[in-house]
């Protein structure tokens, strides 16, 4: 945990980095606006010397005021503007840091890698047509030594107007051969290419889902088991989990995640990031020991 001190070292970087971000907006906005209202200027003593049609300079008029409101708009909204950049560049990467320091841990952290389907082709949780976007990646190794990443990611697919999200939140692969094959959801059904998947009768609330003819073990209820204890857990809107020779796949949709931006940043909310951090790691090792 951070103690007093650290923490006022961290917002005061932190500050800095929050208030070079609002002067690149503010900027922007400035710019902007410098150049609309000129251009109004412009075009309104051309108007006031040549045009003889008043309707097309009041259409001109409203359109121009339009967008002098919205860019001033933007300019007065950036002054109190709060990144999340900062946030996942800067915040999350010192947390790491501590982590490793006082739990004896190797992770790596990034901040808004490159895009990569991979993983999600390989779990079958979500369509493999998505469009990922990350804000972070943590990467490490499990408890039994196996290599495991954590992403904050958002899937989403496109058609004309319409935008789709298929999930919103953390995103655990653990890089190990699954002793069975399952798939274990609050929603929706397998996506894994080449694999039939039929439904399991089950008293669950969750739905349970094994290849076609594959029997359903004892193994598998110590998953379903795990995954019905974190559905108690009001803070997850939807919980999804896939199992197969590919490796284990655990995804995390929480109603309000927990580790993104949180203003204004204090020691009690730095702590409880460190401590969110360390429960989605411990979900790694929960998985990786169930045998």
């Amino acid at each position: 945990m951070y103690t007093k001190y650290e923490f006022e070292t961290i917002k005061k970087e932190f500050n800095e980095k929050q208030k070079s971000r609002r002067t690149k907006l503010k900027n922007i906005w400035g710019i902007l606006l410098f150049i609309f209202i000129a251009i109004f200027i412009a075009i309104m003593l051309i108007f006031q010397i040549y045009a003889k049609d008043d309707d097309i300079a009041y259409v001109f008029y409203a359109f121009s005021g339009i967008a002098i409101l919205i860019t001033a708009v933007g300019l007065i909204s950036s002054i109190r503007y709060t990144s999340s950049k900062p946030y996942f560049e800067y915040v999350f990467p010192n947390i790491v840091q501590k982590i490793n320091d006082e739990e004896g841990l190797f992770l790596t952290y990034q901040a808004y890698p490159k895009q990569d389907k991979t993983v999600n082709e390989k779990g079958g949780l979500f369509t493999r047509y998505a469009s990922i976007s990350t804000r972070r990646c943590l990467k490490g190794y499990s408890a039994l030594q196996h290599t495991f990443t954590i992403c904050d990611q958002t899937m989403t697919t496109s058609s004309g107007n319409t935008q789709v999200t298929h999930f919103d939140g953390s995103y655990v692969f653990l890089e190990k051969e699954g002793d069975t094959d399952i798939q274990i959801r609050t929603n929706g059904s397998p996506k894994l290419k080449g694999v039939k998947y039929e439904k399991v009768t089950n008293d669950s609330a969750l739905k349970i889902y094994k290849p076609v003819g594959v029997e359903f073990k004892d193994l598998d209820r110590k998953y379903l088991s795990f995954m019905e204890t974190l559905k108690k857990d009001d803070r997850y809107r939807h919980i999804y989990l896939s199992i197969s020779k590919e490796g284990y796949h655990l995804a995390l949709w929480y109603k309000k995640h927990p580790l993104r931006k949180k203003k204004p940043l204090s020691l009690e909310v730095l702590n409880q990031y460190q401590t969110d951090l360390m429960k989605e790691i411990m979900f790694v090792n929960m998985i990786d020991e169930i045998e």
